[in-house]
């Protein structure tokens, strides 16, 4: 191989707001890298990652609202404009609790960040219905994602996670999604960030009870976060009873989730919102996908 072969790449410099939590930007960065399609460093994406672990606590900040979201937000802003002067062409902030504000730090910076929550809700319409009806939310045509839905597994693993979580859901006919399962911080459930989105496409946006929500947020606060591989039989609850009332898909909308399926196995009818974020990230910076 021609080590010095010129390299005919127009990429884009992807910006990613992180540390939201530490572990899950990490899992996002080697995200980014496994799908990129690459025979070389220099086909991967340039990157700058602002790790910013001490950002306070998002679902805190929107319960308490006042000051505690104030300095939430304006921290948020400060990093995307940080991002932008170092020369990042499109924002990536793998933290799903933190687009509540998406409108406000889309509006504080000249360079696209890409939606995750859009992006996650149209792909879970398109991987159950095979399309998606135009949608202004969505922004333009060139922001869509093409193809929708998660990285394929084989067979084999697909037989595995079904006989893990005793799930049908292989055996569901390929209809439009009428209900989709939210798995996310209280935060995230709050502020109504998916249901918006969910609305929009005639889709029903439904939240864990009361008990299995306390299951989510033990998940993530109690066992992810802190670096332990979490309880499977805390998510089969949660999953179970979202399937049970008439769910087609499940949305993993929280990175500690995504964390939390990198080290378990789940149930084919979950999309984790993560994936979606790294395939935009890594079509919108000029690579290819895999």
């Amino acid at each position: 191989m021609d080590m010095n072969k010129k390299i005919d790449k127009t990429g884009k410099k992807l910006g990613v707001i992180g540390g939201m939590g530490p572990e899950a930007t990490s899992y996002f960065y080697e995200s980014l890298i496994a799908h990129t399609v690459a025979d070389r460093d220099q086909d991967h994406i340039d990157m700058v990652i602002l790790s910013h672990a001490s950002m306070p606590d998002r679902t805190g900040a929107i319960l308490a609202g006042g000051d505690r979201e104030e300095d939430l937000l304006r921290k948020l802003i400060e990093d995307a404009k940080t991002l932008e002067r170092l020369g990042a062409s499109n924002i990536a902030i793998p933290c799903n609790t933190s687009h509540y504000y998406y409108e406000q730090i889309q509006n504080a910076v000249g360079i696209s960040i890409i939606n995750m929550v859009e992006e996650s809700v149209k792909a879970a319409a398109s991987r159950i219905s095979g399309t998606v009806k135009e949608s202004h939310i969505f922004g333009t045509p060139e922001e869509s994602l093409s193809g929708g839905g998660l990285p394929k597994t084989s067979g084999a693993q697909e037989d595995d996670k079904q006989a893990a979580f005793g799930s049908t859901a292989s055996g569901r006919p390929q209809q439009a999604a009428r209900k989709i399962g939210i798995m996310a911080t209280d935060g995230t459930l709050r502020s109504g960030v998916y249901d918006k989105v969910c609305q929009a496409l005639g889709i029903q946006a439904v939240h864990p009870s009361k008990d299995r929500q306390r299951d989510v947020m033990s998940l993530i606060y109690d066992e992810v976060k802190q670096g332990k591989p979490g309880d499977p039989d805390k998510f089969r609850r949660v999953t179970e009873e979202l399937i049970a009332a008439g769910c087609d898909t499940v949305i993993l909308a929280c990175t500690e989730l995504s964390v939390f399926k990198s080290k378990n196995q789940i149930p084919e009818f979950c999309l984790d919102a993560m994936d979606i974020l790294v395939r935009e990230s890594i079509l919108r910076s000029g690579a290819n996908y895999k």
